[in-house]
C-alpha cells in the first residue's frame, strides 16, 4: 500500500514514489531494444532507451519482460512493502527470474509476445504471434514458475471472423480475473474467451456488438470503453457470465479525451488524457488528476514533480511529501513562458527548468531550494536529455488504483507509482 500522506499533503490529490529503478547498461546488451540481464555480474541492466514492458500484479509485484544471453525471461520484483523496493544495481537474486523457452512445437520459428499474464501460483501465460513472413499463426501457452511449458494451443489469425473451438481469430489481451484467465479482442465488438488454465480449453463468455477498447479489471469485474448511440460509455461486467453490472455514460465534454487505464472499487475508473492521469467518479467526472508532465527521479529515489497549475515543485521520499517550492516564473519580453518543464533537481534541491517563449525559443533557468531565481550554471542538456515519459506504452494501473509511469533518466529506468485516491 502507499505511504500515508503527511499533513502538508492535504491540498495535493496525488502521491508519487519510485517503485523500481534499473540502471542503464554502458554497452548495448539489448536485442531488438529489449532490456537484458548482465551475465557477468548478475545485475539487471537495461540498454539506454529500452522499450520496457511490465505489468503491475495485485500484490504490488511488477512483472517485467527482459532478456539474458540465454534467451528471454520474465523478472518478478518482490511484493510491495514499506519501504518500496529500490533495485539500483541490485543483484538479480533480488528478483525472481522465470525463463521463457522456445515453444515446444513441431514447427520451429520466432514468435512475438503480444501479451502476458500471471496467476496467483506464478504460472505465466503468453499470447504470441508468429514472426515468420506470410505466417498467420498465433499461440497461447502456459509456463510453470520455473519456465517449463505445460501446454500450448496454436491457431490461425483471422481479423475478420473468429471460431473459439479451433482457436481462429485475433486477440489483443490476456486478462486475469479472480485467478481465471480470459482472452480479449475488440475486433469483433467486445469478445472475452475463458481459458481453462489446466487444459487450455476455451469457451466464449462475452460478446457485445459495437466498438470497444481494451479491457481493464479490478480483480473481480472487467470494464471497457464503448462507443454507441448515446456516446462514449464505460461498461462493467462479470466476465464469467457476460452480465453487465453497471454502465457509465461519459459526459459530453469528457468524451474522446481519455483512455481507460483501470477500474477501482465501486465504479470508479482510472484514465489517461492528453494532460494527465487520474480518476473518474461514478458520474464520469474527473475527481483527481495528476498533471501529465514527466516526474524527475533523483539518484536516491526521491521523486519531484512540477505542478504547473500551482506553480509549485513537490518532492516525495518513499511516498511522503518532503519538499515544496512555490515559484514565480520569469517572463520574456513581458510575456509568460509556455510549456514550462522541470528537467533537473540536484543534491542541494536546486531546480532546473526549460520553457519556450511566444516565438518558440527555448530558455533555461534555475531556482535555489528557497525559490530564489538564479542563473543556470551548467549545460542544461545534461539535465534535459532522456527525461521523457516512455510514451510507446500507456501508463499501467493495478487493481488498487495505483498508476505506474515508466520514466527514462540519464542513469536508468524508473517506474514511478502514482496514487490519485
Amino acid at each position: 500500500m502507499m505511504a500515508t500522506p503527511t499533513i502538508a499533503q492535504k491540498n495535493i490529490n496525488y502521491t508519487l514514489e519510485e517503485a523500481l529503478f534499473v540502471p542503464w547498461s554502458d554497452t548495448a546488451l539489448g536485442r531488438n531494444n529489449i532490456p537484458m540481464v548482465s551475465e557477468q555480474d548478475r545485475t539487471l541492466l537495461f540498454t539506454k532507451g529500452s522499450d520496457v514492458r511490465f505489468k503491475a500484479l495485485p500484490n504490488g509485484t511488477l512483472l517485467l519482460l527482459s532478456h539474458t544471453s540465454e534467451g528471454p525471461c520474465f523478472l518478478l520484483s518482490p511484493p510491495e512493502g514499506p519501504p518500496p523496493q529500490h533495485l539500483s544495481g541490485a543483484p538479480v537474486d533480488v528478483l525472481t527470474a522465470i525463463p521463457i523457452p522456445a515453444p515446444n512445437l513441431p514447427v520451429s520459428g520466432a514468435w512475438d509476445i503480444v501479451d502476458f499474464a500471471m496467476d496467483e501460483a506464478q504460472n505465466i501465460y503468453l499470447y504470441e504471434h508468429a514472426r515468420l513472413e506470410g505466417s498467420r499463426a498465433h499461440l497461447l501457452r502456459k509456463l510453470s514458475p520455473k519456465g517449463e511449458q505445460l501446454w500450448a494451443k496454436t491457431g490461425t489469425i483471422n481479423s475478420d471472423a473468429y471460431d473459439v473451438p479451433s482457436f481462429e481469430g485475433d486477440y489483443s489481451q490476456l486478462v486475469m480475473v479472480n485467478d481465471q484467465l480470459y482472452l480479449s479482442s475488440y475486433r469483433y465488438g467486445l469478445l472475452l474467451v475463458g481459458v481453462n488454465t489446466t487444459t487450455g480449453a476455451m469457451q466464449e463468455t462475452v460478446h457485445l456488438s459495437g466498438s470497444y477498447g481494451h479491457v481493464r479489471t479490478n480483480g473481480k469485474q472487467v470494464a471497457a470503453v464503448g462507443a454507441g448511440e448515446l456516446g462514449t460509455s464505460i461498461h462493467w461486467m462479470n466476465p464469467a457470465t457476460g452480465q453487465q453490472a453497471y454502465a457509465l455514460i461519459v459526459p459530453q465534454h469528457q468524451q474522446g479525451s481519455y483512455g481507460l487505464l483501470g477500474i477501482g472499487s465501486g465504479h470508479t475508473a482510472y484514465f489517461q488524457s492528453p494532460t494527465g492521469v487520474g480518476r473518474l467518479s461514478e458520474a464520469g467526472v474527473p475527481e483527481q488528476e495528476f498533471p501529465f508532465t514527466p516526474p524527475f527521479v533523483s539518484k536516491t529515489g526521491k521523486v519531484y514533480h512540477w505542478d504547473a497549475a500551482a506553480n509549485t515543485v513537490y518532492g516525495w521520499n518513499k511516498g511522503l511529501l518532503t519538499y515544496t517550492n512555490k515559484l514565480k516564473l520569469p517572463k520574456v519580453d513581458k510575456k509568460p513562458l509556455n510549456t514550462v518543464r522541470l528537467y533537473g533537481v540536484d543534491e542541494a534541491e536546486n531546480t532546473y527548468f526549460e520553457g519556450r517563449d511566444h516565438q518558440h525559443r527555448s530558455h533555461f533557468w534555475s531556482y535555489n531550494a528557497k525559490g530564489k531565481l538564479q542563473e543556470v550554471a551548467t549545460d542544461p542538456q545534461q539535465f534535459f536529455s532522456n527525461r521523457e515519459l516512455q510514451l510507446k506504452h500507456k501508463a499501467v494501473a493495478d487493481v488498487h488504483g495505483n498508476i505506474y509511469l515508466p520514466v527514462q533518466t540519464p542513469k536508468g529506468l524508473s517506474i514511478v507509482r502514482v496514487n490519485v485516491n
